[in-house]
């Protein structure tokens, strides 16, 4: 008889310790991705909705909200295409690495380019990259487009250039910026305007990681300059277009809508350069 209770005991010890792990780890059992779940934390409803992935941590926001996705292909044989954005809802422009804008119009890819950069070189990584409108676009039809070459042939070098969107062409270039150092590797170039108005342009550290560290050179940071191409008076170092330092690679720029904070993301180290993984 002793024996018997010893088992229940047990028993009932083990099902309560896997109740205990499931419930400190804030997911119950019969919970499963796509199931419609009420989670409930301190007596109060948090979330609600179907599971989208692993529900292990019910503050992180694990629930979909957004209604299904389709996906279907509008363009096809473009080669590399790097950015894009929208005139108008019927109208991209696209950038593809090698040279030159293209034109998607009611979901149908324009057989001519837009425009050519003869004096793009695509090496690696860098190219003809990225591009932005103007905050005025409607009124100006001002395009800001992220240009790699070969300076004198030699070195390459990364600039930005504004044109004049006529519909039908890119005409009367300005360059905002130039001699932003490059490389084969991490060439940058994302470029975008904030929510003040001011244009942000992310570099490479092409490849010299000291050079990301330097604030007298413009590789390896987040640039920020006046859409004229001027310097900002608020910025961190006075007549420096830096905005901010110590970047490896970045490629991404997006404001949050609420509170305007900036986030960047940029690739981690290749082995050459540092133990793979860690983008940040």
């Amino acid at each position: 008889m002793k024996r018997f209770f010893l088992y229940v005991f047990f028993i009932l010890l083990a099902g309560v310790l896997v109740v205990g792990v499931y419930w400190f780890h804030g997911l119950s059992p019969s919970i499963d991705p796509g199931q419609e779940v009420t989670i409930v934390k301190d007596k109060k409803i948090i979330q609600e909705g179907p599971i989208v992935r692993d529900a292990s941590d019910p503050d992180i926001g694990t629930l979909d909200k957004n209604p299904p996705m389709k996906v279907e292909a509008i363009a096809s044989g473009l080669d590399t295409p790097w950015d894009l954005v929208f005139t108008s809802p019927e109208r991209i422009l696209v950038t593809e690495r090698p040279g030159q804008i293209r034109v998607i119009e009611q979901g149908t890819l324009r057989g001519q380019p837009l425009h050519v950069f003869d004096e793009v070189l695509e090496n690696g990584e860098d190219g003809l990259m990225s591009l932005a409108l103007d905050p005025d676009y409607p009124e100006n039809h001002f395009v800001y487009v992220a240009v790699a070459y070969a300076e004198n042939g030699e070195s390459l070098t990364v600039k930005v250039v504004r044109f004049i969107d006529t519909g039908e062409a890119l005409v009367n270039p300005f360059v905002v910026i130039d001699q932003i150092p490059a490389a084969k590797f991490h060439a940058g170039c994302r470029i975008a305007f904030g929510p003040d108005g001011k244009l942000y342009i992310t570099t490479g550290d092409a490849t010299n990681k000291d050079l990301a560290q330097n604030v007298n050179s413009l590789a390896g940071k987040v640039l920020r300059i006046n859409k004229d191409g001027t310097i900002p008076n608020d910025n961190p170092f006075p007549g420096s277009a830096v905005w901010s330092s110590g970047h490896r690679n970045s490629q991404g720029l997006a404001w949050h809508p609420d509170n305007g904070l900036l986030y960047e993301s940029e690739h981690g180290p290749s082995v050459f350069d540092g133990p793979a993984g860690g983008e940040e």
